[in-house]
């Protein structure tokens, strides 16, 4: 992401200019990027030190960066209300949160087999499902988890629970486990998907779930497992499924690619789709109440309002491709700026009609707010905001010639650099060796600081 000039003026204005600490010329001292909403202003004449103001939303579209304090690649992410919640993926790394996601701490460290699922039924009750057959349990809300024999060295990508005692698991070779005890024992269920992988499990209630297969079959039971029939009804097996939500026994919602995404909706044995524009793949999906999120290389927030037609355009769509664009839908929102993440997102958890969780790769945590109390323009601290994970923006100006400097959160700050103080001066700021954004906010704590323009 390039900052340009909000006025006149190009970067390349300021090449031949060792005056201007800035690139453009004719007086321009704004510069903004429409997509993040970031604003630098007031910027300073002085070749030798540069002073600018920079504003930088807290929020986009109602969407933040949580900082998760591991590195580690999450693949599940499971809430039981908008502020308790889990996340689990590499090596069988598990965090928790108790507020929201400001805070996580970590349960199990990586020390163990990839995680790829999650499932709650209370804030203290859970599972977690991975490679080698693993099955990990919980009763204290994660204070200690416990390693339930399974029977099986397959990994288990999907598991699946109504109550404490009834549950399911699901390896991608069809191998589908059950329990009524809670997992304390694992037993073998009837499933053939006749060679096709299986992708996810998920039950709308104890009798009736649905097994995904990678190659567009829906497997259903209305015995609580006992037995599966085979529904192909979503057509081309080019597409490769990767996730299921189910809304109701009636209403499921799916999400592949092929050489994009695609969103399926089968209501009522009625099904339709949708594509992703840009040739924008898509991973997981999830809905609640009238609020739905897709991820993959771009989120989508979906509001299932009548008002928006929903309905009414996934009945009615016609036969030409240009008809099913996705991005297109008034009741759809695609979250372009999430281009820019550098980390892919991986899993999605919709708490609740207004909050929803995205966990990714490098420890990604995302939270979306449908009624943001955020406001653009407001301090953050350093490293903080939606920006920190998403990584390093370049502003070009010149102080020893033209170059490229670039702003990256996770690294270090710079020592040549004045920056604004919220409701003050501009001061200097005495950085006699380097510092990362914990030890600069621990230095002065009292100070509210916008952000660091780094060297």
């Amino acid at each position: 992401m390039v900052l340009v000039p909000a006025g006149t003026g190009t970067p390349d204005d300021a090449a031949n200019n060792d005056t201007d600490p800035f690139p453009g010329s004719g007086g321009v001292r704004e510069y903004r990027d429409e997509l993040f909403g970031i604003v630098i202003s007031d910027i300073s004449d002085s070749a030798a030190v540069m002073t600018a103001d920079f504003t930088i939303p807290e929020s986009i579209n109602g969407w933040r960066v949580l900082d998760s304090g591991v590195e580690s690649d999450l693949c599940a992410v499971r809430f039981t209300d908008e502020n308790t919640g889990w996340a689990a993926g590499e090596d069988g790394i598990i965090i928790h949160t108790s507020d929201g996601g400001e805070n996580w701490t970590v349960q199990a460290a990586a020390a163990g087999e990839d995680l790829a699922a999650l499932c709650f039924v209370d804030s203290a009750t859970g599972w977690a499902a991975g490679a080698a057959g693993t099955i990990l349990a919980t009763t204290d809300g994660g204070n200690t988890w416990i390693d339930r024999y399974t029977g099986t060295w397959e990994d288990l990508n999907s598991v699946s629970f109504v109550d404490r005692s009834a549950g399911w698991a699901l390896s991608s070779e069809g191998t589908l486990l059950s329990t009524v005890d809670g997992g304390v024992t694992w037993s073998s269920a009837a499933l053939s998907t006749s060679g096709e992988a299986a992708v996810e499990v998920e039950f709308a209630s104890a009798n009736t779930g649905f097994i995904a297969g990678a190659e567009t079959t829906l497997f259903c039971s209305g015995d609580s497992g006992g037995s599966w029939t085979a529904w192909t009804g979503l057509g081309s097996t080019s597409i490769e499924i990767s996730g299921l939500c189910v809304r109701a026994d009636n209403d499921l919602w799916l999400v592949g690619s092929f050489d994009r995404g695609y969103l399926f909706w089968v209501w009522e044995g009625h099904t339709t789709y949708l594509t992703a524009a840009d040739y924008k793949k898509l991973i997981d999906v999830d809905f609640c109440s009238d609020l739905g999120v897709a991820v993959g290389d771009r989120l989508m927030v979906m509001d299932l309002d009548s008002s928006l037609g929903y309905g009414l355009n996934l009945f009615s769509l016609g036969s030409g491709s240009s008809d099913h664009i996705m991005d297109d839908m008034e009741w759809v929102a695609p979250q372009e700026w999430s281009d820019q993440l550098e980390n892919a997102s991986l899993a999605v958890d919709v708490v609740s009609g207004d909050v929803a969780y995205v966990v990714g790769e490098n420890g990604l945590i995302l939270r979306y707010d449908r009624e943001s109390s955020w406001t653009a323009g407001t301090s953050v601290p350093i490293g903080g905001g939606i920006y920190q994970p998403i990584g390093k923006f370049e502003v070009e100006y010149d102080i020893d010639g033209l170059r490229k400097r670039e702003y990256d959160p996770a690294v270090t700050m710079s020592d040549r650099f004045r920056f604004l103080l919220d409701n003050g001066p501009v001061v200097d700021w005495p950085l006699p060796t380097r510092y990362s954004p914990a030890q600069l906010n621990s230095l002065s704590p009292q100070f509210p600081i916008r952000q660091i323009l780094g060297n």
